[in-house]
C-alpha cells in the first residue's frame, strides 16, 4: 500500500483524487472524470461447477481498475458505518457486528420449534433461490430505494455514477471482447455491490413485515418470545417461514412477484423448494403448484450447512470430510516436502471444519477420521500408497 501512495504521489494522481471529492461535494454527480482506462472493468466468467456445459455454469465476476477501487472504497467505509442502522435485523451480511451463524442458529430453531408444533395445521418453509441477483438490479429502483432511505442528492448521484458509467468488456481465454455499457446490475467485485444490494433487498423484508402485521401472512410464533418469525435473510439466500394455508401462499407469492417487478430481480422458482411440516402430501403438492417449485426435505442446505440434520449423526459430517478427500486428490500426484505438507496441513486442512464446528461438535468418530486423513497425508499415505517423507 505504501509503495502505491508513492506512486500516487509522484503521478500527480494525489491530488486528482482530492479534487474528486472535492468537485463533488457541490453537485449532485462525480464531475471529475476518469481517464477512460481507468473506468474501464473486464468481466471474467468463474465456472459454478465441475463441468460447466452453459452460460448459466459460470458466475462473472468484475475486475476494476485501482483508481476505481479507491474511489469505491472511500465510499463504501462511509455507508458500512450507517447501514446497520438502515437494514432490519433479518438481515445480517456485510454488516459490522452480525454474523452469519445467527440466521443459522436462528432457522434451526424455528425447525425444532416446528417439529415440535402438533394441531396447529402445519407449517411451510420455503427456501427462495435468485436468478443472477446482482445483474438483475434496476438503478431506477435503486435510485428510489436510496432517495426513501434518507439519502441526498449528492450521495445518490455518486452510487450513480460509480454502478452505471464504466465500460466492460469481457475475457475470454485471456482476449478482451469489444467494450459495452451495463442496463443494469450490480458488478460483482465492486466494494459497493454488496451494499447496494442488501439495501434492495431491505424492501422484501419491509414487504413481508407489512404484509405479517396486515394478516396477508403468517409465519411462527414461539421462537423468539414475543416475536413472529417470517423470514431471514443472508444477502440472497432467502428462506421464509409460512403457517399451511393456501391464501398466505397465495399472498406470499403475489408479494414476491411484486418485489421482481420493482426490483428487476428474478426469483427462481425452478431451484426454489417448499418443504411441509404436519401437511398432507396432497396439500403439499398443491402448494407446490402455486408456487411453481419443487418440493424438498430434511435436511436442507443453507448457507453451507444442513438444516433440520443430527449433527450427532457422523453421516452428518460427510461433507467436510469429503472436503478433505477432494484437497488431497488435488495434490497426490505433485511431489511434496514434507515440510511443505505441514505447511498445507496447519494452513490449509485443519480451516476446513472450522465453519461446521463453529456451530455444532463434531462426533468423536468424525474427528478421529480427519485426524486419520491429515495424518496419512503427513507421512505421504494417499489411497493406501505409502512415500518417504
Amino acid at each position: 500500500m505504501w509503495s502505491y501512495q508513492r506512486v500516487l504521489r509522484a503521478g500527480g494522481q494525489e491530488h486528482k483524487m482530492l479534487v474528486l471529492f472535492n468537485q463533488s461535494k457541490w453537485s449532485g454527480k462525480a464531475q471529475f472524470q476518469m481517464k477512460s482506462t481507468r473506468r474501464k472493468a473486464g468481466k471474467t466468467l468463474i465456472p459454478k461447477t465441475d463441468n460447466p456445459n452453459e452460460i448459466t455454469d459460470f458466475r462473472p465476476i468484475c475486475l476494476v481498475s485501482s483508481l476505481y477501487k479507491i474511489v469505491a472504497k472511500v465510499l463504501s467505509q462511509r455507508l458500512r458505518a450507517v447501514i446497520g442502522d438502515l437494514v432490519s435485523e433479518t438481515q445480517c451480511a456485510f454488516i459490522r457486528g452480525r454474523q452469519i451463524f445467527d440466521r443459522i442458529l436462528i432457522a434451526n430453531e424455528v425447525i425444532h420449534s416446528m417439529d415440535k408444533m402438533v394441531g396447529n395445521g402445519g407449517n411451510l418453509i420455503f427456501k427462495l433461490d435468485f436468478s443472477k441477483a446482482y445483474d438483475c438490479v434496476r438503478w431506477d429502483f435503486l435510485e428510489l430505494v436510496l432517495q426513501k432511505m434518507g439519502f441526498g442528492v449528492r450521495w445518490t448521484g455518486w452510487m450513480l455514477e460509480c454502478v452505471s458509467t464504466t465500460r466492460v468488456a469481457v475475457l475470454v481465454n485471456g482476449s478482451a471482447t469489444n467494450e459495452f455499457y451495463f442496463g443494469r446490475g450490480l458488478r460483482q467485485g465492486d466494494p459497493l455491490s454488496p451494499f447496494l444490494f442488501i439495501l434492495i433487498t431491505e424492501v422484501l423484508h419491509l414487504l413481508l413485515e407489512k404484509a405479517g402485521a396486515l394478516g396477508l401472512i403468517e409465519g411462527i410464533h414461539g421462537v423468539i418470545p414475543g416475536c413472529m418469525i417470517t423470514h431471514l435473510q443472508f444477502a440472497d439466500g432467502t428462506i421464509l417461514f409460512l403457517k399451511a394455508e393456501e391464501q398466505g401462499v397465495e399472498n406470499m407469492k403475489f408479494i414476491l412477484r411484486c418485489f421482481e417487478i420493482f426490483s428487476g430481480l428474478s426469483i427462481n422458482f425452478k431451484k426454489s423448494c417448499i418443504v411441509g411440516f404436519e401437511v398432507n402430501e396432497e396439500f403439499l403438492y398443491r402448494m407446490a403448484a402455486i408456487c411453481k417449485c419443487k418440493i424438498g426435505k430434511l435436511p436442507m442446505n443453507y448457507l453451507g450447512i444442513p438444516l433440520g440434520a443430527d449433527l450427532r449423526r457422523a453421516t452428518t459430517w460427510e461433507a467436510v470430510i469429503e472436503s478433505f478427500r477432494k484437497k488431497l486428490s488435488g495434490w497426490k500426484c505433485r511431489s511434496m516436502s514434507w515440510a511443505a505438507r505441514i505447511v498445507l496441513i496447519n494452513s490449509v486442512l485443519s480451516n476446513l471444519p472450522i465453519y461446521f464446528m463453529s456451530l455444532f461438535q463434531a462426533p468423536e468418530s468424525v474427528i478421529k477420521r480427519i485426524d486419520k486423513i491429515r495424518r496419512n497425508f503427513l507421512w505421504g499415505g494417499v489411497d493406501g500408497k505409502w512415500k518417504m517423507a
